[in-house]
């Protein structure tokens, strides 16, 4: 597909995403604002997160992309900004119908000790408040940790066109430019 071809297919677009929840823990996506690019995204499970500890968490929601598409499952500002958890961009590609997961990763760094020092009962949540576990007393969360809870915002989902041009092999480029193959940094740090 060209990109004028891809234009023209943006402009025969409805603005309709079907959306498909796949549990009574799922929640539909929202927008605060009618100008927001994303679309908020929730976790439909409870997971505490220690230090350096990834996870895929599940939405229990499905998206059909349109073709000339992709989806980018990406953090919220407030989460990347406010937290050490770090959410990797993940996409969606039109025809991919399963559950949306979010892959992220507490970047807290572990502090190695021999005593129960680096232990307490009550990881941050989300929003920088202490969370409530519904578990017994008897749990011990490493410092550090976070608990990303049932029904929080954590992602946003962005759908932007792509271009897929068909592949030519070169001996040389067309068009010369003054960058050339200079890259990390070169331009001053």
């Amino acid at each position: 597909m060209n990109w004028l071809e891809l234009m023209r297919r943006t402009r025969k677009m409805t603005n309709i995403l079907q959306v498909k929840l796949l549990s009574e823990n799922a929640r539909m996506p929202e927008r605060n604002h009618k100008t927001d690019a994303g679309y908020d995204i929730f976790s439909a499970e409870t997971v505490v997160l220690e230090p350096q500890e990834k996870a895929v968490i599940k939405t229990d929601v499905a998206v059909s992309i349109p073709e000339g598409y992709v989806g980018l499952l990406t953090s919220r500002s407030g989460v990347s900004s406010k937290t050490h958890l770090v959410i990797e961009t993940g996409k969606i590609d039109a025809g991919y119908h399963g559950n949306l997961g979010i892959n992220i990763k507490n970047d807290n760094e572990t502090l190695e000790s021999e005593d129960m020092s680096n232990f307490g009962r009550s990881p941050a949540g989300i929003d920088g408040k202490y969370a409530r576990l519904p578990v017994t007393d008897k749990i011990l969360c490493m410092n550090g940790s976070y608990v990303i809870n049932k029904g929080d915002k954590l992602a946003q989902l962005v759908i932007v066109p792509i271009w897929t041009p068909e592949l030519k092999q070169v001996e040389e480029f067309e068009s010369v430019s003054e960058r050339g193959a200079k890259g990390f940094g070169s331009s001053g740090v």
